[in-house]
């Protein structure tokens, strides 16, 4: 098998590593997707769901069928789990019970009974209303074939089903004005809490499954057609909001995924070839996550990085926790973030300086986790946290990709000890702001007075003034400087790490006169000749 050599990459040139040059080129020169690539974008991304509801429409034929009981279960009668009342739209009383029980039959009892639903809502109810919203991926999948003819012809010896049946087409425009109005209304409100495009129109989507359900059973209802004509306007806007950031018809198709490749890609032109799902250790492995909108507007300005954590297989088991991907302001512009999990050699060299100089190990733990795995093949998985802009949502749906260990991992903790050497290199004791002989002692008798591993050896008072503190109501809290202090920890590394500490505000213009801990910063690895 052929592989690259991690550790030779390092070996001679890590220390030449520099910030200065971007991994992340400008892109142009394509067309904007017409809105019918937006919406079957936005079907296939429901698509997942409705397939759960084919499985789960499966669980209930299987269910039904069982040769325990000649009887249906409760959930698949025309009532549903409400049609214990008497009268209304056929309920359990009249008629007599078929003893067949045969697919086809189950089958449109299961959709009777999820169609009764909407007959027997509390449109004042937003938990019935809720409900409603949650199975529309199994309705949509149940009435795909659903026709009325059909299904009298089906169960045309169960007179209480055809009862059922009848008095939901007779009650229909009776029951939409009202129940639909409160299904848009639940699907709307939860659209306008959300700034997202694309979870706007998985919103309307679900709302639309129902519509095209119902129409099924009462084909030019007029209350269905207006619902319909209003659910196109209201859509076109999230359509047009979508169609105008994201310029890629599979950007479209992969919003909120993550997606894996061996080579930086550009995903504004990117296509299904680009991707893969398998790697060796010999290759490099970068990440891109697909958004709905430009970054900028998903993730807050003044956090220059997002978080990732890396797990084994589809559970809890985390190899690298809550580490930073920094982010460049060219990053801030696109509809997509990208970035390499095991970095090729021109990366290295034009973008690790700038973690270097920041003191972040998130490759040193990347390498060092997967250095430390059995040499063999492994499903992982990568969750990407965003912190949201106000009034946003973002949930990166997870996926996974497997990496062969079997060649080329013993050099991955040698890479992984490079670049701490690097980093190591970049880490200095910052400059004083000012000097205070007693209150530096005051600071390095609390840390010491709170840990057990770690012996504090120096503190370096970094403001250069006091800052006073106040509440919303410009009322004073405390004044407190900024600190960095060196410590030397029991495993024998030192590091230095950043604090505030504090006199609280007693009253009258006046202070305590006991220092205490404000906040407590990042910790960072430094040689410990620099602390002596």
């Amino acid at each position: 098998m052929k592989t690259y050599k991690l550790s030779s990459i390092l070996c001679s040139s890590i220390i030449l590593f520099s910030a200065s040059h971007s991994a992340f080129a400008q892109f142009g020169g394509f067309k904007v997707p017409k809105t019918s690539d937006v919406k079957k974008a936005v079907e296939k991304e429901v698509k997942d769901e409705v397939n759960d509801a084919k499985k789960e429409a499966k669980e209930e034929v299987k269910e039904t069928t069982s040769p325990a009981s000649s009887e249906p279960q409760e959930e698949t009668r025309s009532g549903g789990r409400g049609g214990g009342r008497s009268g209304g739209l056929g309920g359990r009383s009249g008629g007599s019970v078929s003893n067949g029980n045969s697919p086809e039959k189950v089958e449109q009892r299961n959709i009777l009974g999820k169609l009764s639903k909407v007959f027997y809502a509390n449109a004042d109810n937003n938990t019935h209303i809720s409900d409603l919203v949650a199975d529309a991926p199994l309705i949509d999948k149940l009435m795909a074939n659903f026709s009325v003819d059909n299904c009298r012809t089906i169960l045309a010896d169960d007179k209480r089903e055809l009862s059922s049946l009848d008095n939901m087409i007779k009650n229909a425009p009776t029951v939409y004005p009202k129940v639909l109005d409160a299904l848009s209304r639940e699907v709307y409100d939860r659209a306008e809490n959300t700034k997202s495009a694309s979870e706007k129109l998985e919103l309307y989507e679900k709302l639309r499954m129902w519509y095209r359900a119902l129409e099924r059973l009462t084909p030019g209802d007029a209350t269905l057609t207006a619902k319909n004509k209003e659910l196109d306007k209201v859509s076109g806007g999230a359509t047009k909001q979508l169609s105008g950031v994201v310029k890629n018809p599979f950007h479209l198709q992969n919003v909120n995924k993550i997606l894996y490749s061996n080579k930086a890609v550009n995903p504004e032109t990117a296509t299904a070839a680009d991707f893969k799902t398998s790697f060796t250790a010999g290759e490099p492995l970068y990440a891109t996550l697909f958004l709905d909108n430009t970054l900028s507007k998903i993730h807050v300005d003044w956090e220059k990085f997002i978080r990732i954590q890396m797990y084994k297989g589809k559970g809890n088991d985390i190899i690298v926790i809550d580490r930073k991907i920094l982010l460049t302001p060219e990053m801030y512009k696109n509809a997509y973030v990208q970035f390499p999990i095991i970095p090729d050699k021109v990366w290295l060299q034009n973008n690790y300086g700038a973690y270097a100089d920041k003191g972040l190990n998130t490759y040193i733990m990347i390498f060092d986790a997967l250095g430390k795995l059995t040499p063999i093949r492994h499903d992982l998985r990568m969750d990407i946290r965003l912190n949201p802009v106000e009034g946003t949502h973002y949930s990166a749906k997870e996926a996974m990709f497997s990496i062969d260990l079997g060649e080329g991992s013993e050099v991955l903790q040698d890479v992984a000890a490079s670049l701490s050497s690097v980093n190591l290199s970049k880490v200095n004791l910052p400059k004083a702001g000012m000097s205070n002989a007693s209150m530096e002692a005051a600071m390095l008798k609390i840390m010491k007075d709170k840990s057990t591993v770690q012996d504090y050896k120096k503190a370096i008072i970094t403001s250069s003034g006091w800052t006073v503190e106040k509440n919303e109501l410009g009322i004073i809290l405390n004044k407190y400087v900024s600190a960095t202090l060196a410590s030397k920890n029991e495993d024998g590394k030192c590091y230095i790490q950043s604090f505030t500490f504090k006199y609280d505000y007693v009253g009258g213009g006046n202070y305590s006169s006991t220092l205490t801990l404000g906040s407590v910063g990042n910790k960072v690895e430094i040689e410990c000749e620099k602390i002596k």
